[in-house]
């Protein structure tokens, strides 16, 4: 399936032989007939923009970023570009010429206990396997050669898969609005898994899936750390929803590089207080989480630098002390004397504002996700899509044509009896054969049965 926007997959795992690439080999061979080559990680960037621009040159259905180094923070600008564009442009590597190429590949990775950081946080899916001993490869398997037995089964797979997706679109919610950033991917993909769940008894909510890994990635956790070290030194400079503070309450970049400094020693050998010591020590461990890389520089001016370009307007979860969680942006402006001056803005601490992340209990009464079996209306769902004949499943003047998993020739409805598919809703006769002698062919409809 080509989509201009699809989100990455992370397949972790605590443990070496958990069956990470053999669960996206598996993957593969279901949906393409075929195994995909894995792909080296490069610690270097600009290596992994010509790798990435040789794949989609090439126009390779998938790219696995295989065996990526334990505990890793996996996060490169030019992978994040293609996920959300239909093309990229580069140049070709020794030759003076420009290329633009599709973006529909899908990017996989692997590797031990790694986690997407900064924009592919909110780009990518993580799938965490389980590990419950020290030698998983040597645990019993319920299918001994599970490539094997998914080519084999290839056929029940896809029959699957594509009973799902179009039980999905004859059941979608009237008025649905799709979630995700991922638009179109949801609507096709993450819907009908959405639904699957529903009906055996699972909640699952994709939209919750992205923000829960956006809330533990480590720049938005760093992010929240800072604000909320910020609010406890700076309390006078934090302003309510929609207030104001004085001029004389914001503080300066070289404020906050005041507080880290208050937390080391002495040149006379004087020891800090241990609060100041351990508020130092949280804000250089929270800039360094930030920025990925550890702060050794905390004057004002490499302070007052981090704070534009990485946290002024950025909303963030904080929990005040009053245990509600609150968003909260820094925001900057110049002061008199030109120079950036802060101070922290509540944006919004009500329950009913700040609850981005969907309560599960809740799910069926959500306007954008699956509505529940037991909440539908009595009515028998409509014969289906419109097309460009008007409703043409509840004509009897269009011949049939009937697709079926059991390889039976192609026949006319009047052949091919309605029963055998859970989305059929009504009776609908095809019209009688006729020899295409006897008058123009007409338009026809397609029955797809599994």
């Amino acid at each position: 399936m080509l989509l201009e926007e699809r989100p990455a997959w992370l397949f972790t795992a605590p443990q070496r032989g958990s069956g990470k690439t053999t669960l996206i080999r598996m993957i593969n061979m279901a949906v393409f007939g075929r195994q995909t080559a894995a792909a080296a990680w490069s610690d270097n960037p600009e290596e992994r923009r010509k790798a990435l621009f040789a794949y989609l040159l090439q126009g390779v259905a998938t790219v696995v970023w295989d065996n990526i180094p334990r505990g890793a923070e996996v996060s490169c600008p030019h992978i994040e570009r293609t996920l959300t564009i239909p093309q990229d442009s580069d140049r070709i590597l020794g030759v003076s010429k420009v290329e633009t190429v599709a973006t529909t590949t899908i990017m996989d990775f692997t590797g031990n206990r790694v986690s997407f950081r900064g924009d592919m946080a909110s780009r990518g899916l993580t799938v965490d396997l389980v590990a419950d001993r020290p030698d998983p490869e040597n645990r019993r398997f319920e299918h001994p050669d599970p490539i094997g037995w998914t080519l084999a089964n290839r056929a029940k797979i896809l029959a699957s898969l594509y009973i799902l997706m179009i039980y999905a679109g004859k059941n979608r919610p009237v008025g649905q609005v799709a979630k995700t950033r991922f638009k179109t991917w949801w609507q096709l993909c993450g819907y009908p898994v959405e639904l699957a769940a529903e009906l055996t008894g699972e909640k699952i909510d994709i939209a919750s899936l992205f923000s829960r890994a956006e809330e533990g990635e480590a720049e938005t956790t760093a992010a929240g750390d800072i604000l909320n070290v910020l609010m406890d030194a700076f309390p006078d400079a934090v302003a309510q929803p929609n207030g104001r503070v004085d001029d004389e309450k914001k503080f300066f970049a070289r404020d906050v590089s005041g507080l880290i400094a208050a937390g080391e020693k002495r040149s006379d050998g004087t020891e800090p207080r241990e609060a100041d010591k351990e508020r130092a020590d949280r804000l250089r461990d929270a800039f360094s989480d930030l920025t990925g890389k550890r702060v050794m520089r905390t004057s004002a001016g490499a302070i007052g630098k981090l704070l534009n370009s990485r946290l002024a307007g950025r909303p963030v979860f904080v929990d005040l002390k009053d245990e509600v969680t609150a968003i909260v942006a820094l925001r900057g402006e110049a002061s008199r004397t030109k120079q950036a001056i802060f101070y922290i803005e509540i944006v919004s601490k009500s329950a009913a504002e700040t609850h981005v992340f969907p309560n599960l209990d809740g799910l069926h009464r959500s306007p954008s996700s699956p509505s529940s079996p037991a909440n539908r209306t009595e009515s028998p769902p409509s014969a289906g899509d419109e097309g460009d004949e008007g409703d043409n499943f509840s004509r009897s003047d269009l011949r049939e044509t009937c697709i079926s998993d059991k390889r039976a020739p192609v026949a006319v409805a009047a052949t091919c009896p309605p029963t055998g598919s859970q989305f059929n809703h009504s009776t609908r006769n095809g019209a009688p054969a006729t020899s295409e002698d006897d008058k123009p062919t007409p338009p026809s409809r397609t029955r797809i049965t599994l």
